[in-house]
């Protein structure tokens, strides 16, 4: 062991765990709400032959994100990758709800799943070089538990947005969250 790493972890700043967490609540909602409305976007956008596409292109290319954005967070450091992810998956949420046709959809949800993958992948990493040891688990245990709320109320909360505007406020209106999310990573 050298001596660099037998130093202790400063503790983080507060927003740090605040930012980690609602970037967790943010992917975990839109997983959620996406069961939810996406009967409404094959029948809006006459696509039910994508249909299993929708879920396929994110889950796919979600591997290669969380791999892609290691790689990012290894090579030009933890906030990097954060922001690319962020980004990426902002403009997935952008073209996945301004989608005019399915194709146009799928498309959107591949380019949301690159950017949810770095983000799956970034409360580990964050957690394991920003916490000292002894918050680790208890910071674990909080980014586990925030897919807890998203899992009871997001098909009711995407279920509302989309009876009372368009299943494609679902998307929109998690743009504006990952904003705020940014600049707590």
């Amino acid at each position: 062991m050298s001596a660099a790493s037998a130093l202790p972890v400063p503790a983080p700043p507060r927003t740090l765990g605040a930012g980690l967490l609602l970037t967790v609540l943010v992917v975990a909602f839109e997983s959620m709400a996406v069961g939810t409305v996406l009967p409404r976007v094959a029948d809006e956008l006459q696509g039910l032959a994508l249909y299993g596409w929708a879920s396929s292109a994110f889950l796919l290319s979600s591997l290669f994100g969380a791999v892609l954005g290691g790689v990012l967070a290894d090579r030009r450091g933890l906030m990097w990758g954060a922001g690319f992810s962020l980004a990426v998956f902002a403009a997935g949420l952008l073209v996945g709800g301004l989608a005019p046709t399915m194709t146009g959809f799928v498309l959107g949800r591949l380019i949301q799943g690159l950017g949810a993958g770095g983000l799956g992948a970034l409360p580990f990493a964050v957690i394991t070089t920003r916490y000292p040891e002894a918050q680790r688990a208890r910071m674990l245990a909080a980014v586990s538990s925030a897919w807890l709320l998203p899992a009871l109320v997001g098909p009711l909360i995407a279920s509302l947005i989309a009876d009372l505007w368009s299943w494609r406020a679902v998307f929109w209106g998690l743009v504006p969250v990952l904003a705020l999310v940014a600049p707590l990573c």
